[in-house]
């Protein structure tokens, strides 16, 4: 049987997605092997779904390993049956490279539950006619977008990169040198020498397509605060858009959380504030709000 419904959450990067696609494989109507984010059509636009291939190689061959040296309690040992499957069949989906192909895997992946999601950040950078697209494929695809206080957001996914890009380096950087580097992504986020990180920052962009999407398709899209994610109310009224039953979370659980010490100075905190303005402003346009933490330092009632 497949599943009555997929998620297809877009973002936006830390903002609570890993969070939340690890509630949903707790939760018994939805699938629970597989990856959170599957780069499909963000990889097929761009031309890259042979890196995805790799990447997914790589990953299939750690898993293998790791069964066959055996020594695994018996439930860890299903889990990870299940997700070498998972990863198998995903790879021969990538290999397909169409959208049907990319929907036979989250059919196969929902079977027997009521929703299978792809929760892939990037895609909110696609144009609404890919998710129009995605509407076709199915009868019941719904959008979970979040967003978080723009400037924390910001920095936050600064700090992601200062530290992916010393792992690529070979680098083990101390705490300073990471504060160092994050805080030069931040500025080159403001001044457009990191386009890439500012086009993630862009609420503004994705709503309109979102409530593009909205008028020709009520009732498909859900924007939640990343502030109001981790509360009973704030997971339930994604299960009510999924259409299952409410559970809470471990909202305790910390995912991809930033352990090491960086500060945000002020200027540059303030410059990211002024060139944020704008997101401010799209958001409370959509909620007719803003959280508390969004409007402390005075931005969001001057944008």
């Amino acid at each position: 049987m497949s599943p009555q419904t997929l998620l297809v959450g877009l973002g936006a990067p830390k903002a609570g997605t890993t969070w939340l696609a690890a509630y949903l494989r707790d939760h018994p109507d939805c699938a629970s092997f597989g990856p959170k984010e599957l780069h499909f059509f963000n990889a097929a636009r761009n031309g890259r779904l042979d890196r995805q291939i790799d990447e997914q190689r790589r990953k299939l061959d750690r898993m293998t390993a790791r069964s066959a040296r055996g020594g695994l309690e018996p439930w860890r040992e299903t889990r990870l049956r299940g997700r070498i499957e998972a990863c198998a069949r995903w790879i021969e989906a990538l290999r397909g490279g169409a959208d049907r192909d990319w929907l036979a895997y989250l059919a196969w992946s929902g079977r027997g539950v009521k929703v299978a999601f792809d929760i892939t950040p990037p895609y909110a950078l696609l144009p609404v006619e890919t998710y129009r697209r995605m509407t076709a494929l199915h009868p019941n695809v719904r959008f979970v977008y979040l967003v978080r206080e723009p400037v924390a957001r910001l920095w936050s996914n600064a700090r992601m990169w200062a530290n992916r890009r010393a792992r690529e380096a070979g680098r083990a950087a101390d705490d300073a040198s990471l504060e160092a580097s994050a805080r030069g992504i931040m500025r080159g986020a403001v001044d457009g020498s990191e386009p890439e990180l500012m086009a993630r920052a862009d609420y503004a962009s994705v709503l309109g397509k979102l409530s593009a999407l909205s008028a020709l398709s009520p009732g498909r899209v859900h924007v939640g605060f990343y502030e109001e994610l981790f509360t009973d109310e704030g997971v339930g009224a994604i299960c009510d858009h999924l259409g299952i039953a409410r559970r809470p979370g471990d909202y305790g659980r910390r995912v991809w959380s930033n352990d090491r010490k960086a500060v945000l100075d002020d200027e540059t905190g303030g410059r990211a504030r002024e060139a944020l303005g704008p997101q401010y402003a799209a958001v409370r346009a959509w909620f007719g709000r803003l959280p508390e933490a969004w409007t402390a330092g005075g931005v969001a009632e001057a944008a």
